[in-house]
């Protein structure tokens, strides 16, 4: 699993984060009954704040994953929209993958980068995303990657805000 585009480092509190997007890959899970959930954690990772706290992290936390071109054997993309930090302070977004097959199963978790909520950040940082580079080193192969997969899933009819 791992951070396809992730929340910029500095963002507005209740200001919607465009779009955060994780790939899943097919040779580590099953991914058919997987979902991805969202929580919010303290700076250093230690402390799970939201759940359980309601007060934090707005939006919808959960997304089941969409396959690549509906193939069980291709990569999946969880795919979250209008998450937003509600609080001035600085977290970290956890994203957990969980599997639905035989009760719910945390198969795993990445944490982004620390993102910093502040009522001083700039108009271009409302709610911004920060691409990732890929294995050789190229931001612009994921910053594509991530907009190719949007695009096909609202041409599939996947209500894709932005």
């Amino acid at each position: 699993m791992e951070f396809i585009l992730q929340p910029s480092a500095t963002i507005r509190p209740n200001s919607p984060i465009s779009h955060v997007v994780i790939r899943v890959h097919p040779q580590q899970h099953d991914l058919s009954q997987v979902w991805v959930l969202a929580s919010l954690v303290s700076e250093d990772g230690s402390e799970v704040l939201a759940p359980p706290r309601t007060d934090l992290l707005g939006g919808k936390p959960a997304s089941s994953l969409y396959l690549e071109n509906g193939n069980e054997n291709a990569s999946g993309y969880a795919i979250f929209q209008g998450l937003s930090i509600r609080q001035v302070g600085k977290y970290k977004l956890r994203m957990s993958l969980i599997s639905m097959e035989h009760g719910s199963i945390n198969l795993g978790t990445i944490d982004s980068q620390v993102i910093e909520a502040s009522n001083g950040a700039s108009v271009g940082q409302k709610g911004g995303c920060k691409r990732i580079q890929d294995r050789k080193g190229s931001d612009a192969v994921s910053a594509v990657a991530a907009q190719q997969i949007i695009e096909d899933l609202r041409r599939r009819g996947v209500p894709i805000n932005g």
